[in-house]
């Protein structure tokens, strides 16, 4: 990797950008790629965007989220310590005795998660990791006076984690979900701009996207989409590796470190459940079209094609409730899940939810190693 890229990739994931406070980090990458840009602009939500080939056609959007999950001062105590509540699905697990820092509004203030020592416990049976609200964090203060002077109720809270090689170029960091992503998108830029001036072969006008408010139901994502109308779109975000020890690779696919993407695919007007419903033998497959609620009842409006699924428009609280609801009213027997995630872990409903995995599997030419070959990229 260019030592000008890599300089570019430690800055960026080491500027914090919570979910709903990621303008630092947007300026950082806007900085970047506005060299390699016809036009760089903002919204009023906080997405930015790089332009190359304005006018040209199809228009394709480059896009990844900039938030990071991250915690906020939720209670403040009599003697100064803060308790703490979610931005974003956070695993209170790994905060336990970790430093963190206190985005308030004169500054960065530090503080470490209180972690009471084993021996110090009572003995229990089976080890129950801890609930968000159980977490509290010492700013070295003694009274809730004292804490207020420097912090305030909502101020965002990071992990104080930052970019570190290991061997092998392997790259830890705090927030590599997903600012890896943006850094993947200003870098597809950067190329495009010299192959498309070295080669006169660019003609599509790309959309490079740094989107804010995913962790909290892909809200940037769907502002930004809707304003740009891009033909095509590629999303770039994260998954699970599972080339470590504990993790189960029949259940989980075999995903390795170093060995390119993951790829997912849509824009169908079915999916990988609906297929699995017909392969296996399903008496019928019941729409949810008559009895959705909220979001996906407004998206069946747009989109009547998509009567044949159930779109989950998101996994925020909000998104999670209409999906329960709404699979609640619908007079099926069984869910089968084709989103990325198992929905069978965040939902509660009445009825058994099974997760679908599924393969691409490329048919014809060109496909996506010709089109990288093309473009001289491999």
């Amino acid at each position: 990797m260019r030592d000008v890229s890599l300089n570019f990739l430690r800055t960026l994931v080491n500027t914090p950008s919570p979910v709903g406070h990621e303008v630092r980090g947007q300026r950082v990458w806007l900085d970047y790629a506005k060299q390699y840009a016809d036009e760089t602009f903002s919204d009023a939500y906080g997405n930015c965007v790089a332009v190359l080939n304005k006018g040209g056609s199809p228009r394709l959007m480059l896009a990844a989220h900039a938030d990071e999950i991250a915690m906020a001062v939720n209670f403040i105590t009599d003697d100064g310590y803060i308790y703490v509540r979610k931005m974003g699905g956070i695993d209170a697990a790994i905060t336990k005795a970790q430093r963190v820092i206190i985005h308030a509004r004169e500054g960065a203030v530090k503080g470490v998660v209180g972690n009471v020592a084993p021996h110090l416990m009572k003995e229990e049976k089976e080890h129950k990791p801890p609930k968000i609200y159980e977490i509290f964090v010492d700013i070295g203060v003694n009274s809730r006076k004292d804490a207020e002077k420097v912090v305030r109720i909502g101020d965002p809270i990071t992990l104080s984690d930052e970019f570190d090689l290991l061997r092998n170029d392997l790259a830890v960091a705090r927030a590599f979900d997903n600012r890896i992503g943006t850094f993947a998108v200003a870098e597809a830029l950067r190329l495009l701009h010299s192959a498309g001036r070295d080669k006169t072969k660019l003609q599509a006008e790309v959309c490079a996207v740094s989107n804010v408010q995913d962790e909290i139901g892909l809200l940037g994502a769907r502002q930004i989409a809707y304003s740009l109308k891009p033909d095509i779109a590629l999303v770039v975000d994260v998954t699970h590796a599972t080339d470590y020890p504990t993790v189960n690779k029949p259940q989980h696919g075999d995903v390795r470190i170093g060995k390119g993407p993951t790829l997912t695919h849509g824009g169908m007007e079915y999916g990988a459940a609906y297929i699995a419903a017909q392969r296996f033998g399903a008496a019928e497959v019941v729409s949810a079209v008559n009895h959705a609620v909220g979001s996906i009842k407004e998206t069946y409006k747009k989109y009547p094609n998509s009567r044949k699924v159930l779109p989950a428009m998101g996994y925020g609280p909000k998104q999670i409730r209409e999906l329960e609801e709404t699979i609640d009213a619908t007079p099926c027997d069984l869910v089968l899940s084709g989103t990325p995630i198992d929905l069978s872990r965040v939902l509660k409903t009445k009825k058994p939810v099974v997760h679908v995995r599924y393969e691409l599997d490329e048919i014809g030419h060109p496909n996506l190693e010709d089109v990288l070959r093309d473009w001289s990229f491999i």
